[in-house]
């Protein structure tokens, strides 16, 4: 036979719960204590004692940008904080992608751009800079490469020495931005290359009319007329067989030749 001695009566309910009087074993408590100093050292040595702390960094590649530049732009990024305790300059909490972002934002002139951890406190940067391909003006110059990529400022220039294209349209343009696509800067160059190895006229400039049509002044102060869409070759060749037939010393009298219509081709000597 059983028994239990009931707890105080309240409201005519009984209170039967166990009471738990014992203490919270001491066993706990130091694994508690040691499991917290555990991860504690592991995470001072990786974040707070310096071991992986960058001290070093080697960049390779460059040509024009200044070495001191680049290390200054590292060191502003290195600098920062997560959340706001943690320093970048540690290996472990580097983000390539961040780094090698803010990087291309400073210099538009980095067309490659690779990051490497070489030892627990060194990174190795290799760049590979953009080259100059031509110069576009629109409502500001910039150096652009073979992308169409305006990468530097430039100053306004009109000769044969480099492809200079004039944009009518007059966009504005930032560093970084595309100031030609790709197929139109292939387009110029292979215009350019076309006549420099064909024709004994060079080009001062190229010109992109506001309505989108292309325009190109000579060394003998007269204009070809183009169709964009259609072939460089293909083009430039009627204009060699138009020299070869029609023209043939009489360039230099030329005020405009028009290419624009297939087989077709105009042309209008100066009215002196």
């Amino acid at each position: 036979r059983y028994s239990r001695t009931l707890g105080k009566r309240s409201s005519g309910v009984y209170d039967l719960r166990p009471r738990n009087t014992r203490p919270f074993p001491l066993r706990k408590v130091f694994s508690l204590i040691l499991v917290t100093l555990v991860f504690g050292g592991i995470f001072y040595f990786l974040f707070l004692s310096g071991h992986f702390e960058i001290k070093s960094v080697d960049v390779e590649g460059i040509k024009t940008i200044q070495n001191e530049e680049i290390l200054a732009a590292v060191d502003f990024v290195l600098s920062q904080k997560k959340f706001g305790i943690l320093s970048l300059k540690n290996s472990i909490l580097l983000q390539e992608e961040k780094l090698q972002a803010s990087l291309r934002e400073s210099f538009p002139k980095i067309l490659s751009i690779e990051i490497k951890k070489i030892s627990p406190d060194g990174l190795k940067i290799t760049i590979s800079e953009r080259e100059v391909s031509g110069i576009w003006c629109g409502a500001n110059c910039f150096y652009f490469d073979e992308e169409g990529v305006g990468f530097e400022e430039s100053p306004r220039s009109v000769g044969s020495l480099i492809l200079s294209i004039v944009d009518e349209r007059k966009e504005t343009r930032e560093l970084g931005d595309t100031v030609l696509v790709m197929e139109q800067a292939e387009f110029f160059r292979d215009l350019k290359e076309l006549i420099d190895n064909n024709f004994s006229f060079a080009i001062k400039n190229f010109t992109i009319r506001g309505n989108g049509g292309i325009e190109l002044l000579t060394s003998g102060g007269w204009r070809i007329l183009l169709d964009r869409n259609a072939s460089a070759e293909f083009q430039l060749s009627n204009l060699k067989y138009i020299f070869d037939e029609e023209i043939k010393t009489r360039q230099n009298e030329l005020e405009y030749v028009d290419l624009r219509l297939g087989n077709r081709v105009y042309y209008k000597y100066r009215d002196y």
